[in-house]
């Protein structure tokens, strides 16, 4: 019986710490100098789909491996459902990030299959400055 007890209470601890990842896949800019990679991150144990606490990293840097200027990484959190974005390279100096949701429970993938409009949920705006470093615009 301990054995199987302690089965059971190593699964509903594994289940608790699992999380949703979605997104990773970098993006260059038009001149194919440099990258973004955006990423997702749902709350432990609940659905991705809930509208919980979702951690959303950036990374902006050079891509390849010969410029000099370090990478721009920041991790955000936004209160959300199904967190979902667009990245939107305006020119290669400067990129913007859409995020939305479609509300509570409501899946990315069924909303716009359905046509159900998007909400807001943050703009992000990052700019090169001189040295090559992107920076956040507020």
């Amino acid at each position: 019986m301990k054995p199987l007890f302690l089965l059971a209470l190593g699964s509903v601890i594994l289940c608790g710490c699992m999380h949703t990842e979605i997104g990773g896949n970098p993006e260059p800019s038009p001149d194919n100098r440099y990258v973004i990679a955006t990423r997702g991150y749902g709350a432990s144990g609940k659905p991705y789909v809930e509208k919980t606490k979702k951690r959303f990293s950036v990374w902006i840097g050079p891509n390849g491996g010969s410029s000099s200027a370090r990478p721009f990484k920041k991790t955000y959190v936004f209160a959300a459902g199904s967190l979902d974005w667009n990245v939107n390279w305006r020119g290669s100096e400067e990129v913007a990030v859409e995020l939305f949701d479609y509300g509570d429970g409501v899946s990315s993938i069924d909303a716009r299959k359905a046509g159900i409009p998007s909400n807001h949920v943050a703009a992000l705006l990052f700019r090169k400055r001189a040295d090559g470093h992107f920076v956040e615009v507020k």
